[in-house]
């Protein structure tokens, strides 16, 4: 419980001197990440635009619903 509530700091500044590492925007990373999985799994990922089939959506719905409950029962 200790390490959770000390305060953690990390440099780039190694990786970017050994490995040559560069920082990218975290929106350019997303469609970065989405167009290899869409290379990976291409026919069994829905295309763009469309939406999942009900019993995913009835899911998320439940399960964000209990997330937001969790903070008020605490």
């Amino acid at each position: 419980m200790k390490l959770a509530s000390q305060r953690w700091a990390y440099r780039s500044t190694r990786a970017k001197r050994e490995l040559g590492w560069t920082q990218t925007p975290h929106e350019e990373t997303l469609e970065q990440t989405i167009n290899w999985w869409r290379e990976q799994e291409g026919d069994l990922l829905r295309p763009p635009g469309t939406r999942q089939p009900l019993a995913l959506r009835a899911a998320g719905g439940i399960f964000s619903r209990a997330g937001s409950l969790t903070g008020v029962l605490r």
